[in-house]
């Protein structure tokens, strides 16, 4: 059988219950580890469950660290282990993105294990429905010092939607996925449903800072207003949805915005 992080969450998040949240996830966190890697556990103290999933994905286990709960995750491709190898060996922390580390080089079929702190959810888990700009507000002055951290040592994060989001137990957003984290100018995977019509449809770009405030503001249309992923706005769109906004913070963000808007932006007002 296979275990998933309960519904519950949903709803405590939408009644802005964190206390809630948090008892569901260390619940959830408690399952027993029915098929433990004693080769993991005795080297580095982990331990990893394959038959709990977190988020839904094929790839992400719950395990533990020493009692304290982790998510590991089998790197998929080569591409995607060669990101992670080079984003490490930066040796970069800030307390909005996860701190990531290799548990084993090569653990199954020769795939790359990498391990991090299990946050309570994902932004993707806890939203069924427009977002209250309260949330908004939160995400903005979470994530963009995050960006802006990564920016200044030379990576852009690439992959920004609501699945790479973590909720921490203190109801802080973080990122948690750097498998398209690369440096500046190098091609990369993006999920193009998050970035805005611009950025084309082949599923990969060059590294750019923009495209990490873009998918971020492409993130908040879409969750304020449930657009559906084939929707994609354009880049004035999104300018001037955050622009009409009455929400705090957003000014940094439309200031990074606004230095790659299109030369004549029929929509700005």
């Amino acid at each position: 059988m296979q275990y998933y992080f309960p519904d519950q969450v949903l709803l405590y998040w939408n009644d802005h219950n964190i206390t809630g949240m948090v008892t569901v996830y260390r619940r959830a966190s408690g399952i027993p580890s029915t098929t433990a890697f004693a080769k993991l556990a005795d080297r580095s103290g982990f331990v990893v469950n394959k038959d709990v999933r977190v988020g839904g994905a094929t790839n992400v286990f719950a395990a533990f660290k020493h009692s304290i709960p982790y998510v590991a995750k089998l790197v998929c491709s080569d591409e995607e282990e060669d990101r992670i190898d080079a984003y490490l060996q930066l040796d970069l922390h800030h307390p909005n993105i996860v701190d990531m580390e290799i548990l084993m080089n090569r653990f199954e079929n020769g795939k790359v294990l990498i391990g991090m702190p299990r946050m309570t959810a994902s932004l993707a888990e806890t939203h069924c429905r427009a977002l209250a700009l309260p949330h908004i507000t939160k995400i903005i002055a979470d994530l963009l010092p995050a960006l802006k951290y990564l920016h200044a040592n030379g990576v852009a994060h690439m992959d920004m939607k609501p699945a790479n989001v973590g909720i921490d137990p203190q109801g802080n957003y973080v990122l948690i996925d750097l498998g398209s984290a690369a440096s500046f100018s190098v091609a990369t995977s993006v999920t193009t449903q998050f970035l805005p019509t611009e950025a084309g449809d082949f599923g990969e770009l060059a590294s750019d800072p923009q495209w990490d405030f873009w998918g971020l503001g492409v993130m908040l249309v879409r969750l304020r207003n449930s657009i559906t992923p084939r929707e994609r706005p354009t880049k004035d769109q999104v300018y001037q949805f955050l622009k009409d906004m009455q929400v705090e913070k957003k000014e940094a963000l439309l200031a990074e915005l606004y230095k790659s808007l299109p030369e004549k932006s029929v929509h700005i007002k």
